[in-house]
C-alpha cells in the first residue's frame, strides 16, 4: 500500500509512506571462485549462461554494474535461481540486486545489511542503471517483515516489524497470489508509473494515499487482534487498488479485467494487482471459505500459496 509515494518525484516534495510485507518465496544468489587459469574469468548462469573474460563484457546490467562498482578482478562464477519467475511485480529484481551486493561484500569480509544495503541497492538500480521506479522494493527485501516505510527529502525510515507468529498464521490462511496469465514487458509499466507520479506529484490523491497508509499502519499497531489487523489490511488493499486503477491502461489490461470478473464471481471483494502493472499477480485477502472457492475453481498452476516472512537478506555461506 502507498506505492507511488516512494518515488523521489513525490517524496522530495511531500512525505511518502508505503506498507509492505515479505513472503516465504526467495531469490538465491550463489558465487564461487573461478580458477586463475580459467579461459573465461567471469561466468553468470541465469535463464542463459554468460562466459566472458572481462567484467565489461557481461550483458546482465545489474551484475556488470555491481562488479564494476566494486572494481572486481577475481575470477568468479555466479548463479541465480528463484522460487517464482521474475517480471511479475513481486520485487524479485531488487531481491537479486541486494543478494548479489551482500554476497560479494561477504567475499571481502564486509558485512552489509540494513540501511547500507538498501541504499546501495537503490543506488545501483535507480542511479547507475537509471531504472524507473521507487524505493519500496529495495527496502522491503532488505528489512523484511511487515513494516511501514517513510520517505522524506532524500531519506527513508523503516518502522518496527509488526509480524508475529500469531498473525502470520492467521494471515496465511486468508491470502493467496493468483497469476495474471500475461507477463509485463520490460520496464514500460514502471516508466508509466514514474511519468504519472512526476505529473501528479502535487495531487491530492497521492497525498491522500500517503496519509491513508499511515492511518492504516497506526490502526494495525493499536489493535493486536489478528482479526482486526486483517480487516485493516483488507481496507488498505482496496484503497490502494482503487487508486492504482486510475493510473493508466497498464493496470486495466484485458487479462486483469477478465481475472477481476472471475474473482468477483467467486465472492472476492478484497484484491489488488501487485507491482508496477502490466501483468504479474493479484493478491487476494479473504476469509478461508473464499480462498477455498478460488482453489476449487481456478487452475492450480496459477495459484501461489505463501506465508509472510520476517527474515531479511542474508549470506549464509560461501566457498
Amino acid at each position: 500500500m502507498g506505492g507511488g509515494t516512494d518515488f523521489p518525484e513525490f517524496f522530495n516534495k511531500h512525505e511518502g509512506a508505503t506498507l509492505s510485507a515479505t513472503i516465504n518465496k526467495f531469490v538465491y544468489v550463489l558465487t564461487n571462485e573461478q580458477p586463475a587459469f580459467a579461459k573465461d574469468k567471469f561466468k553468470f548462469t541465469y535463464k542463459k549462461t554468460e562466459s566472458v573474460d572481462s567484467v565489461t563484457k557481461i550483458q546482465h546490467p545489474v551484475v556488470r554494474k555491481v562488479l564494476e562498482r566494486m572494481s572486481w578482478e577475481m575470477p568468479l562464477n555466479i548463479a541465480t535461481m528463484a522460487d517464482l519467475p521474475g517480471g511479475n511485480g513481486l520485487g524479485s529484481s531488487s531481491a537479486f540486486t541486494a543478494a548479489l551486493i551482500q554476497n560479494l561484500n561477504s567475499r571481502r569480509s564486509i558485512n552489509i545489511f540494513g540501511n547500507d544495503l538498501a541504499r546501495e541497492s537503490i543506488f545501483v538500480e535507480r542511479e547507475l542503471l537509471k531504472e524507473p521506479g521507487g524505493w519500496q522494493d529495495q527496502l522491503t527485501t532488505t528489512f523484511a517483515g511487515m513494516r511501514m516505510y517513510s520517505y522524506f527529502g532524500n531519506d527513508f525510515a523503516p518502522s518496527q516489524n509488526s509480524l508475529t507468529d500469531v498473525n502470520i498464521k492467521y494471515f496465511s490462511r486468508r491470502m493467496i497470489l493468483i497469476r495474471v496469465p500475461s507477463t509485463r514487458k520490460g520496464s514500460a509499466p514502471a516508466q508509466a508509473n514514474q511519468t504519472f507520479v512526476e505529473k501528479h506529484a502535487d495531487s491530492s490523491f497521492l497525498k491522500d494515499l500517503s496519509s491513508q497508509t499511515r492511518e492504516v499502519w497506526e490502526d494495525i499497531n493499536k489493535n493486536k487482534s489478528p482479526e482486526i489487523q486483517f480487516r485493516l489490511l483488507q481496507e488498505g488493499i482496496n484503497f490502494s487498488w482503487t487508486q492504482k486503477r486510475n493510473w493508466g491502461s497498464h493496470f486495466g489490461t484485458n487479462a486483469t479485467t477478465t481475472l477481476t470478473r472471475k474473482l468477483t464471481s467467486l465472492g472476492v471483494k478484497n484484491m489488488k494487482l501487485v507491482g508496477a502493472g502490466g501483468g504479474g499477480f493479484f493478491l487476494v485477502a479473504e476469509e478461508p471459505e473464499i480462498i477455498r472457492n478460488i482453489t476449487d475453481s481456478l487452475d492450480s498452476r496459477l495459484l501461489v500459496h505463501f506465508e509472510m516472512h520476517s527474515e531479511p537478506v542474508r549470506t549464509e555461506k560461501y566457498v
